[in-house]
């Protein structure tokens, strides 16, 4: 079952009705957020402004293009994940990387006026937008003309790094009756959330037009007349939820005024006028430069501009309580007052002088949802900063996305994990699932456990781009009151194994008896064979047991045999590269030509407890302990630079979640994909219980995990994602703006590995080839998932592509390999001192096309564990028949030793060594 839903925006209702409408919806805002808002260039300086994604915070960032003008601009953002696409001042086009567009001057726009450009997306096609621009100059009216960016076009993009997009050749074409325009003008939603409304004015009139802007291209112009006073606009401001236009004039003379907007027939009628906003003193600027509305609407704010004798100000006016005087809510001397707008932390922000001549600085107000008195004023947010500015930008206004929601059930079974798997698409930022039996999850894939037995309604609420669709569907549970108690961990001496481990016999070998309590069971099967309630191991390791009954209704429980002085082996067998590999179970450790996997980059793999291979992956085709292919198709790419990653379910080690990237390779759809593999299907060899499920799209091809957390990066941007994983499913993602941004201008600034390592730093490499090689660290806080304590290594190399990266087991050294093309490539090593900040130490040239870099554990008598560094050379890996003497791949090895034991390896490290792609 698929549903299908346009969703619609609230459209115009009463001051009391949508107010109330608001505060129902707010915690739906909560979860699901529209991002076009937060990037803000504007002014001619480097400075603009970014709201981190995971937490709204404003910060500066100093990436702007100059030339810009002054006056209004316009930013194009991808409104899921806040990548920046575009940015003009109406007369200059700059792509993501702050380049010219193709083709992106001469555009017509009258450089520092209010508002002379506003863009939207091109209803009816893909990636392409429109951008409208104004030729009026204060109180002299102007045109309005159209030009197109196809973001489909590579434009400054080099193959296969995503498209950058161009200005088509046919720009400034003029519109349709749209002449003698004031310089106010907007761009809003239509009802059906498909098409669009270009508000604007004709100057020296009282008459409003709004021009329709649907996949006809044919613009048709609706004129409201007899509105208000006649005048010239300087600025709207739209309430979407309340179809409210505030409308601030030019005319220092002239009062600002409300109109209703009816965003299906396009027709304005008359609300009210702000009675006092006018300042008739006024001689050489108009009494209101901007006007815009608190986050809920009720309050409306007017920036009075200043002149000679005219105290420059912020003014509030109360909708719900008109006739309050004007109320001033800045108590400090302003030379001018500019632009104002609210920002994504709901705070109206401020642009001024402060002096004459004095920089254009960002002030902010707070708590705008109340009375005057209460507004909190910040002057200079970001200090003394000069964002040479009048005016804020204006963004893409909001548009509907169809999304399709669905999700599939796996397990039928009372007091059994049933596994829900979402399938959303284009995407979601968030899901909420409602069970039917009273109980729900925020999780992303969520476990779930029915005590009774029945059918459920099963709903999923799917939260994206600011909008929310749901689905439910009947989810049919079998009755099964069986249950299953079984120690969870037990010790047994080696001798107490039969041959040829230890020397017991039968009437004397370690036993362990699982107590069945309710129902019928019809077998009672053990994973090594053993048939009935007792298991006979024959060695340490974790051993489970499944019970079924007549109804084909399983039971499952565990149990992890230790052997008194054995080290855990996890994670001791490698695989990797052309049917390659390495036993670390054998000292010294042996090379194996056994894998039925050809990987050219990623690959993962994870073994037992005994140390032996449960199962491997390239991130495409999926081989069991028996070398036998068992699937295909899960969504990853084997020339992805980190392709694949395995994570156990936590409190459950016969079920496994494979995560997957793709490789940038000009037609991959950049997503991150997830199995589940179970080891209890096909007899004990393992299989998959669900395959193939969209986690979300825009990724690098870096990703890591710990016991609790998986991380990915995304791309075009400098945003992680952690999901946790526990006992109960994926969760939702947590978000970190931190580091550099992966940039689309560049396929290499995805590739590369990403590690966490001990002490629970993360490190990422980052290639800008011809320019830079960086190896990026993080600390993860273990309890939130949040990524900071940024710091960055430039490894002063700008040729080659750095590419691998590696911790020493006690985490106190950092190691990354760059990749000569061929020759010659680097080995670099960094110590990280107690309060992880790294120092240089060495590095080491080769001759050599050096790949990926990764620790592997040697057993030593003299040391009772120790940890080797070893890399790949980059090139088609075959393990040498003589590895045991070889030095082709062990060139040089760096070791960490200990008087106890270094911080073992978690089985997810336990994947191969990767090489980078032919």
């Amino acid at each position: 079952m698929v549903h299908v839903l346009r969703v619609n925006e609230f459209r115009s209702a009463g001051p009391l009705r949508w107010l109330l409408l608001l505060m129902f919806i707010l915690p739906l805002s909560l979860l699901a957020q529209d991002l076009s808002r937060h990037n803000w260039y504007f002014g001619n300086s480097a400075n603009g402004i970014r709201f981190n994604r995971g937490t709204n915070a404003a910060q500066v960032v100093t990436n702007q293009a100059t030339p810009f003008a002054q006056g209004g601009a316009a930013v194009a953002t991808d409104p899921a994940t806040a990548n920046l696409l575009f940015y003009t001042d109406g007369i200059r086009v700059y792509d993501a990387t702050h380049t010219i567009m193709p083709n992106g001057t001469g555009l017509n726009a009258l450089a520092n006026a209010n508002q002379p450009v506003a863009i939207s997306p091109m209803p009816g096609q893909t990636n392409r937008w429109y951008i409208f621009t104004n030729t009026a100059s204060f109180t002299t009216g102007g045109s309005i003309s159209r030009s197109a960016v196809d973001m489909n076009q590579f434009g400054n993009a080099v193959f296969p790094a995503p498209a950058l997009g161009v200005v088509e050749a046919a720009k400034n074409v003029a519109m349709p009756v749209l002449t003698n325009r004031s310089e106010g003008m907007i761009i809003v939603p239509h009802a059906n959330n498909t098409d669009f409304w270009l508000i604007t004015h004709e100057n020296g009139t009282q008459t409003f037009s709004a021009t329709r802007i649907d996949a006809t291209a044919t613009f048709p112009t609706i004129n409201s007349s007899g509105l208000g006073f006649t005048m010239s606009v300087a600025n709207f401001a739209y309430h979407e939820a309340s179809g409210k236009l505030a409308v601030s004039p030019q005319d220092a003379n002239v009062d600002a005024l409300i109109l209703n907007f009816d965003n299906t027939s396009g027709l304005f009628s008359f609300d009210r006028l702000i009675v006092n906003s006018a300042v008739p003193t006024a001689t050489g600027n108009q009494a209101i430069y901007d006007i815009e509305w608190d986050r809920q609407g009720r309050y409306l704010y007017l920036s009075r501009h200043g002149d000679t004798g005219i105290t420059a100000n912020v003014f509030q006016y109360d909708y719900l309580n008109p006739t309050i005087t004007l109320a001033p809510v800045i108590n400090t001397s302003l030379f001018r007052s500019y632009g104002l707008q609210v920002a994504p932390d709901s705070a109206i922000y401020h642009l001024y002088q402060a002096t004459a001549g004095g920089p254009f600085l960002v002030g902010s107000l707070t708590n705008t949802d109340t009375v005057a008195s209460q507004v909190i004023n910040t002057p200079a947010l970001f200090g003394g900063l000069n964002f040479n500015g009048t005016q804020f930008p204006s963004f893409k206004p909001r548009d509907s996305v169809e999304l399709q929601v669905t999700f599939t059930a796996q397990g039928t079974c009372q007091n059994s994990p049933t596994s829900f798997f979402p399938e959303v698409l284009p995407n979601a930022d968030s899901l909420r699932w409602d069970f039917g039996d009273g109980a729900g999850s925020a999780n992303w894939s969520p476990v779930h456990t029915y005590t009774g037995a029945g059918t459920f309604n099963v709903t999923l609420n799917a939260f994206y781009r600011g909008q929310t669709q749901s689905t439910t569907q009947p989810v049919t549970i079998n009755p099964f009151s069986l249950t299953l108690q079984l120690t969870q961990d037990t010790t047994a001496c080696r001798d107490e194994f039969p041959p040829p481990r230890g020397t017991a016999t039968p009437a004397t070998q370690f036993r362990v008896t699982v107590n069945i309590q309710g129902g019928t069971p019809a077998s009672v099967v053990w994973s090594n064979g053993d048939i009935g309630a007792t298991l006979t191991p024959d060695s340490a390791g974790y051993y489970y047991v499944v019970v079924t009954d007549a109804t084909g209704c399983s039971a499952y429980a565990g149990v992890n045999v230790r052997e008194y002085g054995l080290a855990d082996q996890r994670a001791n067998v490698w695989h990797f590269g052309n049917h390659a590999g390495i036993d670390f179970n054998e000292q010294p450790p042996v090379a194996l030509n056994n894998s039925a996997m050809d990987a050219p980059e990623g690959c993962a793999i994870v073994c037992d407890r005994n140390g032996d291979v449960i199962f491997y992956t390239d991130g495409d085709k999926v081989f069991d302990k028996t070398d036998t292919q068992i699937d295909s198709g899960i969504g990853g790419d084997p020339a992805a630079s980190q392709s694949a990653i395995i994570v156990p379910v936590p409190g459950d080690e016969t079920l496994y979640y494979i995560f997957t990237t793709q490789a940038i390779n000009g037609t991959a759809l950049f997503e991150v994909r997830y199995s589940l593999f179970d080891l209890k299907l096909n007899a004990g060899n393992g299989g998959l219980q669900q395959k193939n499920v969209l986690l979300f799209s825009r990724s690098t091809e870096r990703i890591t995990a710990n016991e609790r957390w998986v991380i990915v990066h995304e791309y075009g941007n400098n945003v992680f994602r952690s999901y946790p994983i526990t006992e109960e499913g994926i969760g939702q993602p947590v978000y970190s703006e931190t580091g550099s941004v992966h940039s689309f201008q560049s396929a290499v600034n995805a590739e590369g590995y990403m590690k966490i390592g001990p002490r629970n730093n993360v490190a990422v490499t980052l290639s800008t080839p011809g320019t830079s090689n960086l190896v990026e660290l993080f600390t993860l806080d273990d309890s939130t998932g949040r990524l900071d304590n940024f710091r960055q290594i430039n490894l002063n190399e700008p040729n080659g592509q750095v590419y691998g990266v590696e911790f020493s087991p006690g985490g106190n050294k950092v190691f990354a390999t760059v990749k000569g093309s061929p020759t010659p490539s680097q080995i670099f090593e960094y110590f990280l001192d107690s309060l992880d900040q790294p120092y240089f130490r060495q590095r080491i040239d080769q001759n050599l096309e050096l790949g990926a870099i990764q620790r592997g554990q040697i057993i030593n008598f003299m040391w009772p564990l120790m940890a080797v560094v070893f890399w790949v050379p980059f090139r088609r890996m075959k393990t040498p028949p003589n590895f045991r003497h070889s030095t082709r791949l062990v060139l040089r090895c760096w070791a960490e030793q200990t008087a106890v034991r270094f911080t073992q390896l978690h089985p997810v490290s336990g994947k191969c060594i990767w090489r980078a792609g032919l």
